[in-house]
């Protein structure tokens, strides 16, 4: 994942760089307890634990060996007081350190760093694993409500504006890989490293890539996870990280902090081609009035069309009856029967006209 080749440099670079380093280390003293602790703070011996810390960062300054990455390197020890000064501004408990400092040399749209190909961002993205390894999840959580609604198109859009902050997201943890930390994160006592991949609950974008210390239980390392796995991330903006997809290269921002939390998962939105209870509740309300409103139209028709019967059979007396079937069209009219064989039928006179002789 990470090279640990350092870049050639003159010799006399790189021994003057080693001087520097070796003149720290020994007569910087050891920091006053007090003075480690910050101010205010009962003085608490451990000269094993900032004399590690400043092997670390003299060798670091060796290994940079260039003087951007050496004067990043001594700020960060001034920073951890390991020359014996206190900053004058101590960094707010509640809220995860700023790593300002840290960011010399970033290059966005770029790989993993690694000492050959940037010494300088390579000490800085190491060191702000170590950093991050060392704030406790509740700082980063707190530094993280001031940038609830900065989205991945921000980070990307404008990468300096939001460098070395700290950024929460939100999403479905898609995989999970366990690396070995470069030499420089071990020895600082970071013992595993762990890359995670986010898609977060915004369609069509590509995941985060996040960089943290700590597994909590529950998470286990892999490549595919049979079912959505909903996670919550506090951690540094440290650049826009270039990675190869399946066909092509994209970007994504790279965040780091101390450790990933299983989070909820979101309810289901309409949007995405899942109904809510609340649209199913209104639309069986609207079939349900529908079905309603046929069914009593339906019953007033009838209603009304059996008055209207009722009325026309009123005014029209006996109905009309069909003739009988013995009857035609050749019976003479009457009762239906031709004439009574005993009745008499008067001669008509020939000389009778109609209009007059």
């Amino acid at each position: 994942m990470i090279g640990t080749m350092p870049p050639r440099r003159p010799s006399w670079h790189r021994g003057s760089l080693s001087l520097l380093a070796v003149l720290l280390a020994s007569f910087a003293g050891p920091p006053d307890a007090a003075a480690a602790q910050g101010p205010g703070k009962p003085a608490e011996k451990q000269p094993d634990l900032i004399s590690r810390q400043r092997e670390a960062l003299a060798a670091g300054m060796v290994a940079v060996g260039s003087a951007p990455g050496a004067i990043g390197l001594l700020n960060a020890g001034r920073d951890m007081a390991l020359w014996g000064d206190w900053p004058k501004n101590a960094p707010d408990p509640e809220k995860a350190p700023p790593i300002d400092n840290l960011l010399i040399g970033v290059k966005d749209r770029t790989p993993t760093p690694t000492s050959r190909r940037n010494a300088e961002e390579f000490w800085g993205y190491c060191e702000t694993i170590v950093r991050a390894a060392q704030t406790p999840a509740k700082a980063f959580a707190t530094s993280a409500r001031a940038h609830r609604t900065v989205t991945f198109a921000h980070l990307l859009n404008d990468p300096d504006r939001y460098r070395g902050q700290v950024i929460p997201v939100e999403g479905r943890l898609a995989r999970l890989r366990q690396w070995e930390p470069p030499a420089y994160v071990k020895a600082r006592g970071v013992k595993q490293l762990y890359e995670g991949w986010i898609f977060d609950y915004t369609r069509g974008t590509n995941p985060w890539c996040v960089i943290f210390a700590d597994l909590p239980t529950g998470i286990q390392v892999g490549e595919q996870f049979k079912e959505d796995l909903p996670v919550r991330f506090e951690g540094y903006f440290f650049k826009v990280y270039r990675y190869r997809a399946v066909n092509d290269e994209r970007y994504t921002p790279l965040l780091i902090g101390r450790a990933v939390r299983l989070g909820k998962a979101p309810v289901a939105s309409g949007s995405a081609g899942v109904f809510s209870s609340a649209f199913v509740a209104g639309l069986s309300a609207l079939i349900g009035g529908t079905v309603l409103l046929v069914l009593g139209l339906g019953w007033w028709f009838r209603r009304g069309d059996g008055r209207l019967r009722s009325r026309l059979a009123a005014t029209q007396g006996e109905p009309f009856r069909e003739p009988d079937g013995e009857s035609g069209p050749s019976d003479p009219p009457g009762n239906g029967q031709g004439p009574d064989p005993g009745e008499v039928v008067p001669p008509v006179d020939p000389g009778f006209r109609l209009n007059g002789p």
